[in-house]
């Protein structure tokens, strides 16, 4: 695996092609259902997404990581999802995420493991005042899927965090 790319893609924003856009009007602002069906997940983004997509060489154990982003006032909103050759390991995903944040010289305020629609995953949240987050990350079938939301200091106690993150849903396990 390269990690200096799949660390960028974990640690920024982007993603590739949009599949089904459904507006949803609520609370007076626009809310795009972003759908990835061949992925097998739909999330609330408050508008369309900035797609990056980067493709692993032929001697990597990932196949491509698509990065799907919002800016919506102060907040940044993003879901990105890197698919493997083989099963994903979310125990591996974790330690990676851990590994590049003490790199990076951030803290981990909270790590806390939840399930998704059945789905192990963990949620970490980073609060250093200048940089505050909070990214879910969840492994299913040869997919890690990140989803990330970056604002103010409780960022994930915001309206606009919390039905972000809230929303997600996995099509499939």
């Amino acid at each position: 695996m390269n990690l200096s790319r799949r660390a960028f893609v974990m640690a920024s924003a982007g993603a590739s092609q949009v599949f089904g856009l459904k507006a949803v009007r609520a609370q007076g602002e626009i809310w795009q259902e972003f759908r990835r069906d061949d992925v097998g997940f739909l999330i609330e983004m408050p508008g369309v997404p900035k797609i990056e997509v980067q493709k692993g060489d032929p001697q990597d154990s990932w196949i491509r990581s698509t990065d799907a982003q919002v800016r919506y006032q102060q907040e940044i909103f993003d879901v990105s999802w890197t698919e493997f050759k083989d099963a994903a390991s979310a125990e591996e995903e974790y330690r990676l995420f851990r590994e590049l944040m003490s790199r990076a010289g951030y803290q981990i305020e909270d790590d806390t493991p939840l399930t998704l629609q059945g789905a192990p995953a963990r949620e970490f949240i980073i609060e250093t005042g200048h940089i505050n987050f909070v990214r879910r990350i969840v492994a299913v079938r040869n997919l890690a899927i990140g989803i990330h939301a970056t604002g103010a200091r409780n960022i994930h106690h915001s309206p606009s965090g919390r039905r972000f993150l809230d929303s997600f849903r996995l099509l499939r396990v």
